[in-house]
């Protein structure tokens, strides 16, 4: 026992593991050992050892609180919800451990889809602990897949207590407050979906979506939703799809998710055909024209795209979104920058002239004419407005790249590489990297 005390302290945590087992075997009598056995196999990553050894300590003379709470964690890792949610209610009350088991309780009950049992253990922490504001923020967040009148009190309260809350609670207020606008469960359930898929809880939105199902089968707006959210969940989101299809096919929203469903599937043609009926239903409409300029450009098909950017910005002159979309399309596809890339771009400057997004496209227009430092300051500007936009940096780093300032380059590009690790951006900077820098 002494050596595994020293082993311990050494950090040799396998050997460790093993000592105090061995420790465990030969004085019964004293109590802890496994679980002191379990703890350093835990932390030598020897994680199904850890697992016999608590179970074998709570067999034996039981596991201190923080003992089941760390095998209920390497259960969890194992997919065992139901073992892990075992362990953690042994924890019990009143004890330093208390908090921390309920927040892993609330966490599994939500990922079952649990929702009731969910909502009760967040309360109970609660009880305890009333200025928690995690425990309110998530209660918030559950309530508005179920009870969304009950939800905002809990994340204003949140925001009261922790400012850190303040940017999500926002979005999901701005929501929910058009949801209470009617008397309706099944639509405030859907637009505080709506919101909640917004801030990326689409495991949450899910569940509202179902919901609204369940009080209106034929609420074919909510089958659309669940649809979409069942693929960000991974699962198949094509039946709700078709069954909001069949309920209503003369929704645009209802098209619109069809029409996306297919684009990920590259069923460009189920795609197209889904978008240009949602464009005749809302002619005026210019999301309908930007999205089938889009889809004509993938397929190569560059003047009929135009045409449809074009017929955008005539429907919404005032908007951003539509330059944006115009300048966007001239750049990658290298359609008459000079003249009507610069115009799109000049019209987002003066619609949104503290949008990095409209300096960032300005930038990579004078940067396709040649303009390398005036290109530069429309970066840098961009830059300075929003400095953790991973786009920024890579056309800084390839600006800096054609202007020969290697060192500059690999700064930029490794910053952009940083912000974006498993996206599309970081993915263009990680090849700039590896073709100048091998």
């Amino acid at each position: 026992m002494r050596q595994a005390i020293k082993l311990e302290s050494q950090a040799s945590f396998q050997l460790a593991a093993l000592s105090f087992e061995d420790s465990a075997n030969r004085l019964r009598w004293v109590k802890g050992l496994y679980e002191k056995a379990a703890q350093s196999a835990k932390l030598a990553g020897e994680d199904k050892n850890a697992i016999f050894l608590f179970e074998t300590g709570a067999k034996n003379d039981g596991l201190t609180p923080k003992g089941w709470l760390n095998l209920g964690d390497l259960l969890l890792k194992t997919g065992d919800y139901k073992a892990a949610i075992t362990s953690w209610n042994e924890v019990g009350d009143g004890n330093p451990e208390s908090a921390n088991a309920l927040i892993r309780l609330a966490g599994a009950y939500r990922s079952m889809g649990d929702i009731q049992k969910a909502i009760n253990t967040w309360q109970e922490l609660l009880r305890i602990d009333p200025q928690n504001d995690k425990a309110h923020y998530n209660l918030g967040l559950i309530l508005m897949t179920w009870q969304p009148i009950e939800a905002l009190p809990e994340l204003m309260r949140s925001v009261q207590i922790n400012r850190v809350w303040d940017a999500q609670v926002q979005v999901l207020r701005e929501g929910l407050n058009l949801a209470l606008l009617q008397d309706n469960l099944a639509y405030q359930l859907v637009v505080s979906g709506q919101s909640l898929a917004s801030i990326g809880e689409w495991e949450l939105a899910q569940y509202a979506f179902f919901h609204a199902t369940n009080i209106d089968v034929d609420y074919s707006e909510a089958w659309a939703w669940l649809g979409e959210a069942y693929q960000h969940t991974g699962k198949n989101g094509l039946p709700a799809l078709k069954k909001a299809l069949a309920i209503n096919q003369n929704s645009s929203i209802i098209l619109a998710l069809n029409g996306l469903y297919y684009r990920r599937q590259n069923q460009i043609e189920l795609a197209w055909s889904a978008y240009s009926l949602a464009a005749s239903l809302e002619p005026a409409n210019p999301a309908w024209q930007l999205v089938l300029g889009d889809i004509s450009a993938q397929n190569g098909n560059l003047i009929d795209a135009l045409n449809y950017y074009n017929k955008a910005v005539i429907l919404a002159p005032q908007d951003p979104s539509v330059w944006r979309g115009m300048a966007e399309f001239c750049i990658q596809y290298d359609v008459d920058i000079s003249n009507q890339g610069m115009n799109a771009s000049l019209e987002l400057l003066k619609l949104a002239p503290r949008d990095w997004r409209s300096l960032n496209i300005m930038g990579q227009v004078l940067m396709a004419r040649n303009d390398l430092e005036s290109a530069r300051r429309y970066f840098v500007a961009a830059e300075e407005i929003s400095p953790d936009q991973a786009e920024i940096y890579l056309h800084l780093g390839y600006l800096s790249l054609l202007q020969n300032k290697r060192d500059e380059a690999y700064k930029n590009l490794s910053h952009a590489y940083q912000l974006d690790l498993k996206g599309s951006i970081g993915l263009q900077a990680q090849r700039l990297i590896d073709q100048y820098f091998p």
